[in-house]
């Protein structure tokens, strides 16, 4: 299987922007959980911030743990299910050119 390199972007900048768009998991006391469709950002704190981007404030940074690994994850799950995608709607073109190029 060939990559296709604007499915692979757009897999990995869809988890990123789900840590500001998807709901945040409150895993109870200090741990806030975000990213789609697995949680590779980890908040732990007492106090959430007003919002998402006061995250990454210098002083919050200590606070951010960065599941690589489970980044990673993601990007790949995300890249299955739109290439699935992608392969089948090219599916549904070839079908359709076929039936209007048979009925000429």
């Amino acid at each position: 299987m060939k990559i296709n390199k604007t499915i692979l972007v757009a897999s990995a900048i869809i988890p990123l922007l789900s840590i500001f768009l998807a709901p945040i998991n409150y895993d109870g006391g200090i741990k806030y959980g975000f990213g789609f469709p697995l949680k590779f950002l980890l908040y732990y704190s007492f106090n959430f911030p007003r919002n998402r981007i006061e995250m990454f404030k210098l002083e919050n940074l200590t606070k951010i743990a960065f599941r690589l690994d489970v980044y990673a994850i993601c990007v790949v799950i995300i890249y299955f299910v739109l290439y699935l995608i992608y392969r089948f709607i090219l599916k549904i073109r070839s079908r359709s050119f076929s039936d209007i190029s048979q009925s000429h």
